[in-house]
């Protein structure tokens, strides 16, 4: 074979290759786009972390513990950021929210709110505490928000500490990704309502309702299935 129809051939190849390649099946568009280290999910019911999701089996020290949870200050107190797959723990800040990276979405805004629920996780006649929290993707918009939770503090002989994070267990199936409505403590249990999105839900209201309880034994917090409600 001479070199002209080598290179005659070669290009033949190239264009034919070039053509099957324009014919597959194009990408799946975002739904959300976050910052460029913080890819978003594909959609509503992904913005859940692999891990995270359910609260690491001992207990992480978080700073001294008064004998009654009521009288911690809050908005001073780091807590895990394990509920948005950020390691370790996060410190508060001035404006509630702070930056962080994320194991599954990347750079990140982790909230911790004002609202603050008690009550008597492991019956010794002292309230445990839970702290309202959230993360999304600072895109701004409903679709970038990743998760809200709740993060559960306790004592222990060491100082305050918190005993894990409780996540939404019901996908939404609409805009964006299921909210927390309330947590309730009580002996060996946290039952949490969940406002999830119904396709035809705006981004302001979800409408779905969903009930999950969480046990609370040997140091860890596992979840039930959750129970549709409407």
């Amino acid at each position: 074979m001479t070199i002209g129809k080598r290179f005659a051939s070669t290009g033949l190849m190239g264009l034919l290759l070039l053509s099957a390649g324009c014919g597959g099946p194009g990408a799946s568009p975002r739904i959300s786009a976050g910052p460029p280290s913080a890819p978003a999910p594909s959609s509503p019911a992904a913005a859940v972390p692999p891990t995270g999701s359910s609260p690491t089996a001992s207990a992480a020290v978080v700073g001294p513990a008064p004998g009654d949870l009521h009288e911690v200050d809050w908005a001073s107190t780091p807590f895990p950021g394990e509920y948005c797959d950020v390691p370790g723990l996060v410190r508060s800040s001035d404006s509630d929210q702070v930056k962080e990276h994320s194991r599954t979405w990347g750079a990140v805004h982790v909230f911790r709110y004002a609202e603050v629920t008690y009550g008597d996780l492991d019956g010794d006649g002292r309230d445990e505490a839970a702290i309202s929290v959230s993360c999304d993707n600072g895109g701004g918009t409903a679709s970038g928000q990743l998760v809200f939770g709740y993060v559960v503090f306790g004592r222990s002989a060491a100082g305050l500490v918190a005993l894990g994070s409780l996540t939404a267990r019901q996908r939404p199936s609409g805009v964006a990704t299921t909210r927390m409505g309330g947590v309730v403590l009580g002996p060996g249990r946290a039952t949490v309502t969940e406002h999830w999105y119904h396709p035809e839900d705006p981004t302001c209201c979800p409408q779905g309702r969903a009930t999950t309880v969480w046990t609370y034994e040997n140091q860890r917090f596992v979840p039930t299935s959750p129970r549709i409600t409407s």
